[in-house]
């Protein structure tokens, strides 16, 4: 789970962090013009991840100081995998976690826009049912995920 409020009916292990970045693709960026502030986001069409711990805002941090952002939204789905498909298609700008949408960094389709306004970064858990005992494969499991993204290289930015 990428949250930064664990279901408390769950147990959780905290396993990496990942940062909330705006991403956008270089021909929306080149048809709509890049953004220079947050409040320059009311002028765009934003794709929202519907059902997270912010609701129906947009998080930001500013110094010291967040900032939650309430915008129309062109699209809002629960799929961090369509959301990534529509920025890189150049159909809006999206908030998401930095590990869902690595692939379309690394590949080109899309980049950070307005980095300086990163909330902080959001934990990603292991997430299970409490139990008294807890099985050896799900904590070798979640051992392995801990070690694998402590030993990943991480991207700079």
């Amino acid at each position: 789970r990428v949250t930064d409020i664990p279901v408390p009916s769950l147990a959780a292990r905290k396993i990496t962090e990942t940062p909330l970045c705006l991403y956008a693709s270089s021909d929306y960026l080149n048809k709509h013009g890049r953004p220079q502030s947050i409040d320059d986001l009311k002028q765009h069409q934003c794709l929202h991840y519907l059902d997270t711990p912010h609701g129906d805002y947009w998080v930001f941090k500013q110094g010291r100081t967040v900032r939650k952002l309430r915008l129309e939204w062109a699209l809002g789905c629960n799929n961090s995998r369509a959301l990534g498909e529509a920025a890189r298609l150049g159909l809006g700008i999206v908030q998401a976690p930095e590990l869902f949408l690595r692939h379309l960094i690394d590949s080109g389709e899309v980049e950070e826009i307005l980095p300086n306004t990163r909330p902080d970064s959001i934990p990603i858990y292991a997430s299970y049912m409490q139990r008294k005992f807890i099985p050896s494969k799900l904590s070798t499991f979640v051992n392995f995920l801990v070690d694998s993204f402590q030993s990943a290289p991480q991207r700079e930015g």
